[in-house]
């Protein structure tokens, strides 16, 4: 798991940060693939853990990593169903489920915390 956790966290900060940049909602093909990529590196990334890790979906993390990945799921591609204004609330339960996965994200965070604490000092 260490090795998969250590080839999987570009991708999630990616899939993270990428749709808060290239809305999908807006129609367009890069936007779209965006969303669909993004959407499929947490269910793949939920699917490994729930398969590689005993009662994963018992445990507060498998709890929140499901309901990450049924939220935030491309629902923009069904005709006739809108985004709401909770989308961005859902992108940010992707960065939280970011930070709170790996300690090396954790540090970062904080790292960028203070730079921006003395920035705006």
């Amino acid at each position: 798991m260490q090795r998969y956790e250590a080839v999987i966290r570009w991708p999630i900060v990616a899939a993270a940060i990428l749709p808060l940049i290239v809305v999908p909602e807006t129609g367009n093909w890069l936007g779209i693939v965006v969303g669909i990529l993004s959407w499929l590196v947490f269910l793949i990334d939920f699917v490994v853990h729930e398969r590689r890790l005993v009662h994963y979906l018992r445990t507060a993390f498998g709890k929140f990593d499901l309901v990450v990945v049924i939220l935030t799921a491309p629902w923009f591609l069904i005709p006739g169903l809108q985004p709401g204004r909770f989308v961005v609330l859902l992108r940010l339960a992707r960065l939280a489920r970011l930070i709170v996965a790996t300690a090396g994200t954790r540090r970062l965070f904080e790292r960028l915390g203070r730079v921006a604490g003395v920035a705006l000092g």
